[in-house]
């Protein structure tokens, strides 16, 4: 801050770097804050590798929940479009799924998740929309 002081004496130029210098202190305040008032277990969220279903762009997510929520967690599938796909509109949501997206195998027999959501984006997407 002191090398911009020197290197701009005008009044002008130090009520810039002051906004500035500002400004960078409210988002590092903010940010701190947020990590204490954030849910922690928003960070278990998964995402499934980006699914491309009949040329469409989908990806699904899977957050894990407590044992008394009558599911294994919240499942949810967003569309992306082709030419912008870092936006996303949530297509399907079930707050209680009885199925564990976390796991590889059931009965001993190994599980494609992908192909798991491949099929929960046929039937719970594309299929309600015709």
């Amino acid at each position: 801050i002191e090398a911009f002081k020197v290197r701009f004496q005008n009044k002008v130029s130090n009520s810039v770097i002051k906004l500035i210098v500002g400004t960078m202190s409210i988002f590092f305040i903010f940010g701190i804050g947020l990590f204490f008032f954030v849910d922690k277990d928003m960070f278990k969220t998964r995402i499934f590798y980006l699914q491309k279903v009949e040329g469409r762009l989908f990806n699904a997510y899977f957050r894990p929940v407590g044992a008394y929520s009558g599911g294994e967690g919240n499942f949810w599938i967003s569309e992306s479009p082709v030419y912008f796909p870092f936006i996303e509109k949530e297509k399907y949501y079930k707050h209680a799924i009885l199925w564990d997206f976390r796991n590889s195998k059931w009965d001993g027999q190994p599980i494609d998740q992908d192909e798991v959501v491949k099929r929960y984006i046929v039937e719970e997407v594309i299929e309600k929309e015709k």
